[in-house]
């Protein structure tokens, strides 16, 4: 899905402004060389009457050599003006219009394809829009380290190294992004706290924002809240964070279980989490919960849902952030 209309027509009502910019910085320098260069502006009226009256002459008589003529006098004339702004210190291009993307010439597109920069806008778009911007800077697939996972002693309930353990999980993650959109999959990290879980999640987070899909990060409690204040509140922004919500390509929803559990919180998550899987939107959950608190604190249909559509994914070792210090 990656940008709604309306943020791609925004992107669109961007580069017009640009344009409007940059007309407007090359007629502010054009007066700044006329007022220092009078003689320039004679010739540039006398050059566009020569080309008017060159124009209307080469429509009459179809005469070749008028043509030819009229590029000779403009080449003319272009070399005096560049003489002229050469005199007075003035760069030779200071009086043409001035482009912030060469290829695109502040289109946005070349040869009917998004331009390099466009593209750049759409990133960064869907980066501001992710809610962890800053966040994905540090903790992505290039900056994951293995030197936190134990590669020595044997995890009884997996049978190897948590390390090794952790170098399958990464390679399912990777798995998870290249797939993406095609084969339609949800996680769940499960885990003790600070053993990856919010770490993994941002590392597919950035890899799909950089594929220009869209994407929302948000806490338990944020999610709840932003929920609440759409339903109860006269509140656009709130109104606006539940559609992205319901329709981003990928969903985030950190520290499942942090929130405070009644009617409302599991009514709101069963809905989410079944309306994304009828839409064929992939979310991933992080939890501290096992399955059996998961059990003791969700109803039925929604751990349901949890264990028939989702990869269930539990994360060993030691809190990575206490190693840190």
């Amino acid at each position: 899905m990656g940008l709604s209309n309306s943020q791609y027509q925004a992107i669109l009502r961007e580069y017009d402004r640009i344009q409007a910019q940059e007309r407007a910085k090359r007629e502010e320098r054009i007066d700044e060389v006329y007022q220092k260069i009078p003689e320039l502006k004679t010739l540039d009226l006398a050059a566009g009457k020569l080309a008017l009256e060159s124009y209307l002459s080469i429509r009459e008589k179809k005469d070749k050599k008028l043509l030819d003529k009229l590029s000779d006098n403009i080449e003319e004339v272009k070399a005096k003006k560049l003489k002229l702004l050469r005199k007075h210190g003035f760069s030779d291009g200071y009086t043409e219009l001035r482009y912030r993307c060469d290829l695109c010439k502040d289109t946005g597109f070349v040869d009917g394809k998004k331009c390099r920069c466009f593209n750049d806008k759409i990133r960064k778009l869907l980066y501001e829009k992710s809610n962890i911007q800053k966040i994905l800077e540090r903790e992505n697939f290039e900056t994951f380290s293995y030197k936190y996972f134990d590669d020595v002693h044997i995890e009884k309930e997996i049978g190897t190294t948590v390390r090794k353990y952790m170098e399958d999980i990464v390679g399912f993650c990777k798995n998870f992004v290249d797939n993406f959109p095609n084969k339609h999959e949800n996680i769940i990290f499960i885990g003790n706290t600070g053993v990856g879980k919010t770490f993994l999640s941002n590392c597919i987070t950035k890899e799909l924002i950089d594929r220009y899909y869209s994407a929302i990060y948000l806490s338990a409690a944020e999610l709840f809240e932003y929920l609440a204040r759409a339903k109860m509140e006269d509140d656009m922004f709130a109104k606006e964070i539940n559609e992205h919500i319901l329709e981003d390509d990928v969903l985030i929803i950190d520290d499942l279980g942090t929130e405070l559990v009644n009617t409302f919180t599991s009514t709101q998550l069963f809905y989410i989490i079944n309306h994304r899987i009828n839409t064929e939107r992939s979310t991933i959950i992080s939890t501290n919960l096992s399955i059996k608190l998961l059990r003791d604190n969700y109803s039925d249909r929604i751990v349901s849902r949890l264990l028939n559509s989702y990869d269930i994914i539990k994360l060993y070792g030691e809190d990575i952030r206490k190693q840190r210090f």
